[in-house]
């Protein structure tokens, strides 16, 4: 699959193929619900282990190759993460699987076909299950295009100052401890058509969709504001409508 069908198929809220194997898309009530699905504690501890690198584990450790290491190869040769990575795929996979004789994890579909998962597949499946469920944008811009000394009067000097403070909470708030109950929390009291009634059909994708279309529809907004009280510089940055527009295609 191409990174815009993979794209399409977890909008849609669909499980996601790598090479054989289908990559399993829970909706949030399957994850928060301990008595009718996984639970979020065993959620967080299985989710954990996409976002783990080598440095992670290794820390202030003197092995002299462990820039050559992977974490595949930490994945194989440790019991505790063998066992953690054989439940994750369990999990997160509609198969059984085990460890193989070569280095390798086995299991088998429903037409009884082997299906390995090998060093060589480790790393694109992991980069398909983290599109799921890893949810980031890109790296965004920390310099403002808000200039209040450009206003006209202290109304709208003011009125600048605080966009530029909300901005600022924002990007405090995104250094700080979001979790995926507080961004639950948050889509449903804005006013939208998700409430803590219906919001728990969505997939981990689709919130996040939800929850990044929120922040550039109202990033759209404040730019707009900005414009139209003359305090956004644009010496300092040329407004390009194309990019910063809310129906734009959210970089993630």
């Amino acid at each position: 699959m191409s990174t815009e069908e993979i794209k399409g198929s977890l909008l849609y809220g669909e499980d996601v193929e790598y090479e054989g194997i289908l990559i399993r898309n829970y909706k949030l009530k399957e994850i928060f619900s301990k008595r009718n699905g996984l639970g979020l504690d065993k959620y967080n501890y299985l989710i954990s282990l996409a976002i783990l690198e080598v440095k992670d584990i290794i820390k202030n450790s003197k092995v002299d190759n462990i820039k050559d290491l992977k974490m595949y190869d930490i994945i194989c040769t440790d019991f505790e993460f063998n066992k953690w990575f054989i439940e994750f795929l369990n999990t997160f996979t509609y198969m059984k699987w085990e460890f193989g004789q070569f280095n390798d994890f086995m299991a088998y579909d429903s037409d009884k076909k082997r299906i390995r998962l090998t060093e060589k597949k480790f790393d694109g499946f992991m980069e398909v299950f983290k599109k799921a469920y890893c949810v980031n944008r890109g790296s965004k811009k920390s310099t403002t295009s808000i200039n209040p000394d450009l206003a006209v009067d202290e109304e709208t000097k003011k009125f600048a100052e605080e966009i530029l403070e909300l901005q600022n909470q924002g990007n405090k708030k995104q250094k700080g401890n979001i979790t995926l109950m507080g961004i639950i929390e948050g889509i449903c009291s804005k006013p939208n058509s998700y409430d803590l009634f219906n919001i728990w059909n969505l997939t981990v994708y689709q919130l996040m969709i939800q929850y990044y279309g929120i922040e550039q529809n109202e990033s759209y907004g404040y730019i707009l504001s900005s414009v139209y009280a003359g305090v956004y510089d644009t010496k300092k940055n040329k407004l390009d409508i194309e990019k910063i527009h809310w129906a734009c295609e959210i970089d993630i």
